[in-house]
């Protein structure tokens, strides 16, 4: 169950498992010694229903070093904009993280975000540990 006194926090679990195993923060410039891991966070995706062909032929995935924020939120408000049903996912959040996670332009409600973080808990419980405790599942 997600905290009432921080709902972000199963979306942090295993990021700031990793920062602690790893120490403090390098300084600035250097690499941290944690990184994201896309092989657990394939694990992840079943349990989210995300496991679907047809999401990944209507998915826009945003890097770069500048401007990825604003590039994700004029890309989901022209999707809007023609009628489809457009979700994103930045970072980090404005208020709190659940203004990162928006449908149409709109932040989750506080009961839909609980309750996703909720799944979230359910789904890292059922994950095998990290083969290296400087992976972790990224909050995004």
């Amino acid at each position: 169950m997600t905290s009432p006194t921080n709902p972000d926090a199963p979306f942090l679990t295993e990021w700031l498992a990793a920062r602690r195993a790893t120490g403090p923060p390098p300084p600035p410039g250097a690499s941290p010694p944690h990184r994201g891991s896309r092989r657990r966070a394939a694990l992840v995706v079943p349990s989210l229903g995300l496991d679907r062909p047809d999401l990944a032929q209507r998915t826009v995935g945003v890097v770069g070093s500048k401007g990825k924020g604003t590039a994700v939120l004029y890309t989901a408000a022209t999707l809007a904009a023609a009628g489809l049903r457009a979700g994103s996912v930045t970072g980090p959040g404005l208020r709190s993280g659940r203004d990162r996670i928006r449908i149409n332009g709109t932040a989750l409600s506080p009961a839909a975000y609980r309750q996703l973080g909720e799944l979230v808990t359910k789904t890292l419980a059922r994950l095998p540990p990290p083969a290296d405790p400087a992976e972790y599942i990224s909050p995004s």
